[in-house]
Formats: C-alpha cells, structure tokens, sequence
C-alpha cells in the first residue's frame, strides 16, 4: 500500500509513483486513519500548507505525510459509551493548529454480553437544528419527555404482548421467510449507512435473514436508536456527522472508508440521509482504487449523484431527456426575480420558491407562497426575501395543483430491477402501494437513458385539471416507503443481483414491485398523535391498527419496536431540555426530532 507503518508508528512513504500530488495526498489521507487503528496509537492530525513533501528529520513521534496532513502522537483516555469495561482505544482529533481547540473523533471497542460497537465519533452535536434557544423549547422538550417517559412501560407491555400473539400466529401459520438462508459461500459481510431510519432497519433485516452479516454506521450524536438494538445487526458504528455547512463532510468520508477496510466489509450500502446522500459517492470512489473487491450499490460518479440532487440541474436534465418538469427558473438576487416579474410570467401563473441545494430541517423544506405580481406586493414580497436571496441560489417554480406521487427504484446499468409507486405522505408517516402507469414509465424512461445504478427516488405531482404527471424532484437515495415490501426475501435476492449480476434467485419478477393489496404501513407514534390531537377518531385509529402494519414492529425482532418508541426518543429530547434549542416535530419514521 501507499503508507506503510515502520517501528513505533513512524510512517514512510512506500510508493511515490501516483498522477499528482493531489492523488498522492488524497490516498495518503484515506490510508492514515487505518493504518494507525493497526498500530494502536493515539494521534493529533493538524491543517498545515507546507507542500507535499516528507520531512527529513521529523520531530520525535511526528511526521508530515502529505500536503493536507502532519502527524504526531497524542495520548488520551476514551470511554466506552456502551460498557464500563476497560477498552482499546485510540483518539483522532482534527485541529487547525496546535493551540486551538481540538473537535475530538474516537474511536473506542468494546464488547459485551449481547453486541459489540465500535465508535468513529466527532464532537458534533450541531447536526440538530440549532437556532436561538428559548425556555418555550425547553418546556415544550419537558412535556414531550414526560409524556414519553410515562408511556415507555405501556409500550413495554405492548410490546411483549404483540410478540406473544406474534409467535402463536407463526407456530400456527408458519414463516416461510425466515427459512430462506443463502449457502455460505454467497453470504457477505455488509455496511449499511445511515443508521436512525426505518428504512436502514428494514434493509438490514431483510439481508441479514437471507444470511449476510450486516454493520450498520451511524451519525455521531444520533446513539441508542432502535437499529442498533436489532437482532440482525452484528455492530453498530459511529462516524462524524454532516453538519449543514458541509464543513464535517470530509470526515465523514475518511471515517467511512477506515470503517469499510477495518471490517473487511463485501458490500457497501447506502440506505443515506439527505447530508450523506451525495458525499456517499466519495466513499464509492475511494474505495473502488483502494479496495476494487468491494461493491457499492450506489451509482459510483460523484458528479451524477449532484445532478440528481440538485432541482436545477435535474429539472434542466430531465427536459434534455424530452420528460415532463414543471416551468421553472434560477435567481440568484432580487433583480433577477424583478426580470421575470417584468416577463409577466406571475401575472396569471402561480410561482413560488425553494433553495437550489437541498439543506436538511430548514422552513425551506416546504412552503409554496406565491410571488405577487403587483408592484407594490412583489416589492414588499423582495425586501423580506432580499438578505436570502444574497446568500444562496432560488429556485423559482412554478405551482401546480393536484395529487403527488412518488416512485422508489433500484436499478443496475439503466434497468430498473425494483420499482414501487404510491401517494406520497406527510413528513414520511404512512406508505400504500398503488400503480400508476405514468410515473411507473417515467421512472424507467429515465433510470435507462441516464444509466443509473443504486438507489434513487422520485417526487410527481398530476396535474387535476389536465392529469399531465410532472417531476418536481429527485434524491439519489432510498425512499422510506421501502417499507411496503414488507420482510419479502425477493428483495435481499434483487439487491445481491444489482452487486453481483447473474446471482439473482429462481422466480423473482423482474422489476420486483410490492403487491398492490400490500397492507397500509404506518407508524403507531405517528397514529396515537393524530388520535389524541382530533384528526383522526377511535374508529379510524382502530381501523389503521387493524387492517395495517406497523413499520418498525417485528415480532422476530421486538427490541427495535421499543426503543424506538422509548429510547430513541427520550435522548434527544433530554438534549433539548439542556440546550433548550428550537425543534418542530418528532419524525418517526426517519427516528429524527427536528
């Protein structure tokens, strides 16, 4: 390999032969986390702008090993978030320079009875929204807590009680789909990225029952989610978050990486969050030069999963490709907007609009008031948009009134080998099943012009007066709606044939599509809120709980259930009550409070 470690973690330059100094500098980067977690030491990595060069005679126990890097031993105690066990353990910590203060990024293992984790962490609590804290937040946090804190034994109760009625009905009806174990030779070891979602959850179960070992990673300051306590995930592991400025992403990449080859990991999958969901290409690229032998089901071109995130360069893409997108426009300050209010295009037309790069828990996320055409409002409607308009790029489309759509795909080359289509719900809280021709043929029109590989989902919108179905966006990841396949073992069979064509199993359709009598899926937080707040009645609630299923609940797999419902939930909020910052709601189905 590029760096190599010699005696008491002296690192030497093993191979001098790369492209240029960026290549060398970015295979030295992604190698020193390894090699250091081997060597066992503690270690201080600092910012320096000295050229890519080794040091002839370095400092005792340091050493510069490229342009971006200098080394040098950093002893530190770290404890185990999981066991009070003594561990082995090693610090990374990233720092400007010496004297400032250092973002600390541990690793530590520890085992016990039932799991072992290890932790790739970064001090990094501004993954959660942060804005001006307030003691409304910290009450409104106490009673949330409260209240979760009183339901968890009733939660308990019911858990134990539907895994009672769970296991009467598998003895009496049987369980096919716990019986379909792949021989060993085709089992592989599998990284699933990110880990506090359904969605993670589901994929997990349904690929550690067809017999891989599954490792799940996780944003730091997200522990004690209901994954990590699942039967069918082997570890759990917990990497540097991705903070709104993107300022944390390269360690997330880095940590990603070190995760990957430390584990000797098969199969790279990432289910991702919308941070994670791009900056996971990077990790695919670094780790098809350092590790080829890995698949990624991810489309494997960093610049391809940015037009897909992006609504500018989508939009712009699918009317290249001769697809239906609503009318829409780029401003990037007021005057630009004063030009298409002169065009007239607000005058009879309703336009409203977003920000061009998708930021995670903004009020941006939805939203679509409708720029005025008057002269006197629109000048009001600019002066309140004006200190925005100067710090990020708008996205001014046109609105359409109707029902919306969304389509999840997983495809390999251009074939869609999975596709499901349903409505789409509020905040991700319920999932049906439903067909539809047009948005179905669209997605394959455009999985197969565009060549995709991996995950990624789709929103639609039809129009009420004329039933033209439009796309208004696409996120290169895994739609939660996943869900709807419920434990089918067909689609742990179609994910091992986008890795490793040709392995697909006997009788799986190809595309592989839910059942369109697939039962509602909801998620029973979500259903006892909208009970005790009016919107919905004892009857209707009975109805869902009845005739549905319920996303997280596994009788196979109780524990997730309840600290999803518990755990999950209560650690946040006691940040909250400490901190005392703004949130707007609990999203069970992602298992995020934002």
């Amino acid at each position: 390999d590029l760096l190599n470690v010699m005696g008491a973690g002296r690192l030497e330059i093993m191979d001098e032969k790369a492209e240029d100094d960026s290549d060398l500098a970015s295979r030295a980067h992604m190698g020193h986390a390894y090699i250091f977690a081997s060597c066992g030491h503690s270690a201080i990595y600092e910012e320096a702008s000295s050229d890519l060069t080794m040091l002839k005679d370095p400092p005792k126990n340091r050493v510069a090993i490229s342009s971006k890097l200098n080394v040098h031993r950093y002893p530190g105690p770290i404890k185990s978030h999981v066991s009070k066990k003594p561990v082995m353990s090693y610090t990374v910590a990233y720092s400007t320079s010496i004297v400032k203060p250092v973002m600390s990024y541990t690793v530590a293992y520890s085992t016990s009875i039932v799991k072992s984790v290890q932790f790739y962490t970064v001090g990094m609590d501004s993954y959660y929204y942060h804005g001006t804290p307030s003691p409304y937040y910290t009450v409104k946090s106490c009673l949330y807590f409260t209240i979760v804190a009183l339901c968890s034994p009733h939660v308990l109760g019911l858990t134990v009680l539907m895994w009672i009625v769970g296991k009467i009905k598998e003895i009496f009806s049987g369980d096919p789909k716990r019986l379909r174990k792949l021989p060993e030779g085709q089992r592989r070891t599998v990284l699933i990225a990110t880990g506090p979602f359904s969605k993670t959850l589901h994929v997990a179960r349904i690929l550690a029952r067809a017999g891989h070992t599954i490792i799940v990673a996780d944003f730091e300051p997200l522990y004690y989610t209901g994954v990590q306590w699942s039967k069918y995930v082997d570890r759990m592991a917990y990497v540097p978050g991705i903070t709104e400025d993107g300022k944390t992403e390269k360690r997330y990449i880095d940590a990603m990486v070190k995760l990957a080859m430390d584990e000797n990991i098969d199969w790279f999958i990432p289910v991702s969050h919308i941070a994670s969901a791009v900056p996971n290409t990077r990790v695919q690229e670094i780790l098809s030069r350092v590790r080829p032998n890995i698949k990624t089901l991810s489309f494997g071109d960093h610049a391809l999963a940015k037009l897909l995130d992006n609504k500018v360069t989508f939009s712009a893409k699918c009317r290249e490709l001769g697809l239906p997108v609503a009318d829409f426009h780029v401003v990037h300050c007021v005057e630009d907007l004063q030009k298409l209010r002169d065009g007239g295009i607000f005058k009879d037309s309703h336009y409203f609009m977003k920000p061009v790069i998708t930021v995670p828990f903004t009020r941006y996320r939805s939203g679509f008031t409708r720029i005025p055409h008057d002269l006197k409002a629109f000048n009001n409607y600019a002066e309140e948009i004006r200190g925005q308009l100067t710090r990020e790029a708008f996205f001014v489309c046109k609105f359409i009134s109707g029902p919306q759509f969304l389509s999840n795909a997983l495809c390999r080359e251009g074939q869609v080998l999975a596709i499901q289509v349903g409505p789409c719900s509020s905040i991700h809280i319920d999932y049906d099943v439903i067909s539809h021709p047009d948005i179905r043929d669209w997605t394959m029109r455009f999985c197969s012009k565009m060549n995709i590989t991996g995950f990624l989902c789709f929103d639609f919108i039809q129009d009420s007066q004329t039933g033209q179905v439009y796309c208004i966006e696409c996120n290169p990841r895994l739609h939660s709606s996943i869900v709807s396949y419920g434990q089918d073992p067909r689609l742990a069979s179609i994910i091992q044939e986008v890795l490793e064509p040709g392995s697909v199993q006997e009788g799986v359709p190809i595309p592989l599509e839910p059942a369109l009598d697939t039962p509602h899926v909801y998620w029973l937080y979500q259903e006892v809120f909208r009970l005790c707040s009016g919107q919905i009645g004892p009857g209707h609630f009975v109805e869902i709980l009845w005739h549905g299923r319920e996303a997280v609940w596994d009788a196979d797999d109780p524990l997730p259930f309840l600290m999803f419902y518990t755990v999950q939930l209560l650690y946040p909020l006691a940040k909250y009550i400490v901190s005392g910052n703004p949130w707007e709601r609990v999203n069970p189905c992602i298992g995020i409070i934002k």
